[in-house]
């Protein structure tokens, strides 16, 4: 469970370093994709790009999208426009990190409603319910990282 947790905490440190320092650089990426750079399991995603071409389609309120899929992991990019919620839920077997990297919203987890905002860091111990709202009039972003890997099913609660 060490390790785990240990490759959880590596890659949202990952993709919040890289999420600061794409701004800065100015990178672009390859043609029709976020990644930057995959060669031989090394992977390097741009979320602003990501965020582009995996928008909010228009009727929806929500954009998911697979940004890894590990041997250990799995990492999604979840966009929620305001006012959207995901319903209370979890993930089998599965642990959650959640890195908050724009927007405000509310997670309801333990029963207790907690407001969560850019740079929040939250744990989902393995089973544990939770529903999350979008709050203000910006999108929340999120990136969840899920070990061992997600194959995206929910059990509604």
């Amino acid at each position: 469970m060490r390790s785990h947790a240990l490759a959880l905490i590596l890659a949202l440190i990952f993709a919040q370093a890289f999420s600061a320092s794409a701004e800065d650089s100015g990178s672009i990426p390859g043609a029709n994709s976020p990644q930057l750079w995959n060669t031989n399991g090394f992977l390097l995603i741009n979320l602003t790009d990501d965020t582009i071409q995996n928008p909010i389609a228009e009727g929806n309120r929500s954009s998911i999208s697979r940004l890894v899929l590990g041997d250990n992991l799995s990492a999604n990019h979840v966009q929620l426009s305001p006012g959207t919620e995901i319903k209370m839920h979890y993930h089998k077997g599965i642990e959650e990190l959640i890195l908050v990297v724009g927007g405000r919203g509310i997670i309801n987890a333990t029963g207790m409603n907690y407001t969560i905002e850019s740079g929040d860091l939250i744990h989902l111990p393995v089973d544990m319910p939770s529903a999350v709202y979008a709050l203000g009039d910006e999108n929340l972003d999120l990136i969840s990282i899920y070990a061992p890997p997600s194959d995206g099913t929910r059990t509604y609660v």
